[in-house]
């Protein structure tokens, strides 16, 4: 399912954001 994918993607992208 494209939600999981999503979720990854903001997971990666607050990770990102967080450094």
């Amino acid at each position: 399912m494209m939600l999981w994918r999503c979720r990854e993607v903001v997971s990666l992208l607050l990770f990102v954001v967080s450094i």
